[in-house]
Order: C-alpha cells, then structure tokens, then sequence
C-alpha cells in the first residue's frame, strides 16, 4: 500500500507540472534551450540539455551533475532544473549532494510497482537551503533538481 501511495504521489507531481504547461508558457532559459514538443507530455526528449551549468547564486550552492541539464533563470526563491537523468545517474547525484553537506531532514523515498519507478531524495543544509531530486517514468521519464531558499 505504501508504494502505490508513494507512486500516486509522484503521479500526481507530474501532472501538476504539466498543469500549467502550455507550449505558449514556457520560457527558455538565457540561450533558448528549453523547448517542449506540443501533445508529447512533459518527457525529457522535449528539452534541449547542455553540459554547461552556469553560475548563479543558487548554482553555485550545487555540485555539478554528470549529467545533461535543461536549466531556467532562477527565481527569487528556488531554481528548478530539467534533467537528462535515470534513476541511477539520480542516485548518484544524491550521494554528491551528501558530500557537498545536504543532509539535515534527509528524506529518501526509493519506491517501485508495476514497472513505474518513484525515486525522491530531500536534505537541507546547515545554511536552511533545500534540495530535492526527484525522478519518476510514470509519465516518460521526468527529472527534477529543485534548490530552495531558507524560508
């Protein structure tokens, strides 16, 4: 019971993000590398992902992915990166996001069934910021790394 809740709750994040997805809404980021292919659901093939991981105030809190990144500007309070991850290369991450001191109210929730995968780690650092990595293929496969400030 506690995985089907589990997934539900991640199917239920996917379809909030597309929610407010419209082809019209979204905004690139500063070289015009965020793009979605109109009717396919929010996938990872609808973004255009670079290697480089620019620098800015939340960025810099952050160590570099192995991966691909399709990133927007930052906003006021958190920055949210599209990412060209699995599941492993996430857990991979997650275990650089420990060295780099996100640990304080570390949550992992590692969930499968019927071939759908939930992976979702959440940790602070001493300084109040928040990171969530949070991987699903309920609905294509969908990567996320989200920083947040202290509120």
């Amino acid at each position: 019971m506690k995985k089907i809740l589990c997934l539900l709750c991640a199917l239920a994040l996917a379809i909030s993000l597309l929610a407010a997805c419209d082809k019209n809404d979204l905004q690139p980021d500063i070289n015009g590398a965020v793009t979605r292919s109109p009717g396919d659901g929010l996938q990872q093939q609808d973004f255009e992902f670079n290697t480089i991981w620019p620098e800015n105030e939340f960025t810099k809190l952050l160590p570099p992915p192995t991966f691909e990144t399709a990133l927007d500007e930052p906003g006021e309070m958190e920055l949210a990166i599209i990412c060209a991850a699995n599941v492993d290369q996430c857990k991979d991450y997650v275990e650089s996001l420990k060295k780099a001191g996100y640990t304080e109210n570390e949550n992992t929730i590692d969930e499968s069934a019927f071939g759908m995968i939930a992976y979702i780690y959440t940790a602070s650092n001493k300084e109040g910021y928040t990171v969530e990595v949070n991987y699903s293929n309920t609905l294509g496969s969908i990567t996320t790394l989200t920083i947040k400030k202290p509120s």
